[in-house]
């Protein structure tokens, strides 16, 4: 296990300088529900300087408590 594997709601990378390679990292995150029916939660995030940031899906609809959904952030 990496620890970007960790389930946690934090991100950390390090981005190698002078690195002739495109820098891509992802990381996965599965939420659960446990509040009421029929909520929606945006995922939202902040990119470092000179970090682009992609979020898919961006929006997360739970129609029941104890639903899971996953959502994916990659940088370049």
């Amino acid at each position: 296990m990496q620890p970007g594997d960790l389930n946690y709601p934090s991100f950390a990378m390090n981005f190698r300088r002078n690195n002739r390679r495109r820098n891509i990292i992802t990381f996965k995150r599965t939420v659960t529900h446990v509040g009421i029916h029929d909520v929606t939660y945006v995922v939202k995030g902040i990119a470092p300087n000179g970090v682009s940031m992609v979020i898919e899906p961006e929006i997360l609809r739970f129609e029941k408590a104890g639903q899971k959904l996953s959502y994916k952030i990659t940088f370049t």
